[in-house]
């Protein structure tokens, strides 16, 4: 009979993917219309299958989906970060890394990160960032110059209209009302 011809033909194929991870490939391989992806970490485990499978189109959608996240705020920036850098995405890593400047990355979940598959080179890199942003910070208010560039120090000392204005000890003419600007915004 026609039903058990269809039950023969029935194959199954097991995958490590989770059913939700593989409807979302299926979908996006077949003429149906696009799933509409809200977990960021879906999308990674997403992509991560797509490469395997060596699905391309699949792959392409889960990179822009991954890239639209750039500014979103309901994403962990530091996760965010991760996932940019365990795909090679460098513009989304790089604007994903500013956004960590107002986290603490060590408050982050670490089986998290370690799910994702980012080396520790990558997270390295983002404490470093952090530590050396902080430091700039913080010279800016304990009143050194040492965030300004020499050759560009030199050119905003020769705006002044200060007489005697030699020493780098001294702040240059604007610096008071900068100061006062930023810490206005």
């Amino acid at each position: 009979t026609a039903k058990e011809l269809l039950a023969s033909d029935r194959t199954t194929v097991h995958v490590a993917e989770p059913s939700r991870i593989m409807d979302i490939l299926l979908r996006l391989c077949y003429p149906v219309p696009q799933p509409e992806i809200e977990d960021l970490h879906d999308i990674s485990v997403a992509l991560v299958a797509a490469e395997k499978y060596e699905m391309q189109r699949a792959s392409q959608v889960l990179r822009a989906a991954m890239a639209s996240r750039r500014d979103s705020t309901a994403d962990d920036p530091v996760v965010l970060y991760a996932i940019a850098c365990r795909f090679g995405v460098r513009d989304l890593a790089v604007a994903a890394a500013r956004r960590t400047l107002r986290t603490e990355i060590m408050r982050s979940s670490v089986p998290e990160l370690d799910a994702i598959g980012v080396s520790g080179g990558c997270l390295y890199r983002l404490l470093e960032y952090q530590r050396r942003c902080k430091a700039a910070i913080r010279s800016i208010f304990d009143g050194t110059l040492g965030w300004i560039e020499s050759d560009m120090l030199a050119q905003l000392q020769d705006c002044c209209s200060m007489v005697n204005f030699h020493s780098l000890s001294r702040m240059p003419c604007w610096y008071d009302e900068y100061m006062s600007r930023i810490g206005e915004e």
